[in-house]
């Protein structure tokens, strides 16, 4: 279970608010079921929303697995406001945690705010991912795309974050209107969502929500229509995040900064693999801010050719046949160093502004 209530997540709906723990000894029992790899080593993944609901029973349980598996590597999923309890961090690296899936979920504050996930503040991240990393902790950073607050502006600087912030891999996800979520019913009220019950619907409607862009149905599906941005945005920007934070540019640094032996190297260079097929798309996929921008710049550069034609056009049309420019001269005054009078060439009457002659008006005190 999950004593927090998020909005847009389904897992207190599924399995309430309430907490239940199995004992330390009935998950060494579990735990010894599980292979056994050269080495001498077993790994597990704890499938709990939250393992660290309570720091103490955590502790007490990473405390007998160290003791009672020392080679042991697993790992779990928590909250990053974990992540403020050292002794808790100290007591997992000891016994054996080496990977955490943690759900940032946003970087945006305001989104985090308006779906009751209060948990920590977006500021804090950084330094609660270096608690992490300090330990030599993998992290596995969930974000999602999609909020009511977020804009096309989100997808990169969720990016530039994720970049700098030293987490090690991360799992995007459109934001998903789960049923008997709050956030569905929301949408449901407010007539917007794309299809209802969306997760009835057949296969080929669920391609036809990713635009045609990727086959990760699961990941980038856009159920419902945005408050910010158009559904196919909000599925592009979701790829392009995942194509550059895994292109190799991106990924050879962050393995090396992270490394610790060649066999942890080898497994994370495999994982980073793995989430990174996540976000192949059939086409090319750009930022759809960028894209925004240059769209607005074409329509600005449009209305300057447009703007430039018409002046010429007004400019020629005061132009009689004869040659002769009959629009008013300028009256020079006493502060005037000399005006400039344009007048046309009466010789060879045209409209062509190179047949221009330029002459001085002369001072009113010569």
């Amino acid at each position: 279970g999950c004593q927090f209530r998020c909005s847009f997540c389904a897992s207190n709906n599924l399995y309430t608010s309430n907490l239940r723990w199995k004992s330390a000894r009935q998950v060494l029992a579990e735990i010894a079921t599980l292979p056994v790899y050269p080495g001498g080593f077993r790994t597990w993944f704890f499938g709990d929303d939250n393992f660290a609901s309570s720091h103490a029973k955590a502790r007490e349980l990473a405390r007998a697995i160290g003791h009672r598996y020392p080679k042991a590597r697993w790992g779990s999923a928590m909250t990053i406001a974990s992540a403020n309890d050292g002794a808790l961090l100290d007591d997992l690296a000891a016994g054996g945690m080496r990977y955490v899936f943690v759900g940032f979920d946003s970087i945006v504050q305001e989104s985090l705010a308006a779906t009751d996930k209060t948990l920590a503040h977006t500021k804090n991240f950084r330094p609660l991912v270096a608690e992490l990393k300090r330990r030599g902790i993998f992290i596995i950073a969930a974000l999602v795309f999609g909020f009511d607050t977020d804009n096309a502006t989100v997808f990169r600087r969720t990016l530039d974050w994720a970049l700098e912030s030293g987490v090690d891999v991360v799992n995007l996800n459109v934001l998903r209107p789960y049923p008997s979520s709050p956030l569905y019913e929301r949408f449901r009220d407010e007539g917007r969502l794309l299809h209802d019950p969306w997760w009835l619907e057949s296969f080929a409607t669920r391609l036809s929500m990713v635009h045609g862009l990727t086959a990760n149905v699961s990941g980038v599906m856009t159920t419902f229509r945005p408050k910010r941005m158009t559904a196919r945005e909000l599925s592009e920007g979701t790829l392009w995040v995942g194509q550059e934070f895994y292109r190799l540019r991106n990924t050879i640094p962050r393995l090396i900064r992270n490394m610790k032996s060649i066999p942890t190297l080898i497994v994370d260079a495999l994982t980073n693999s793995f989430y990174a097929r996540e976000y192949r798309s059939f086409t090319p996929v750009f930022e759809p801010h960028a894209r925004l921008q240059e769209v607005r710049k074409a329509d600005v550069r449009r209305e300057r050719t447009k703007g430039d034609a018409e002046r010429r056009e007004a400019h020629v049309a005061t132009i009689p046949a004869n040659g002769r420019d009959i629009r008013p001269r300028p009256i020079p005054n006493d502060d005037d160093h000399g005006a400039i009078e344009i007048q046309a060439n009466r010789q060879q009457p045209t409209r062509d502004l190179d047949h221009v002659e330029l002459r001085r008006w002369p001072r009113l005190s010569e």
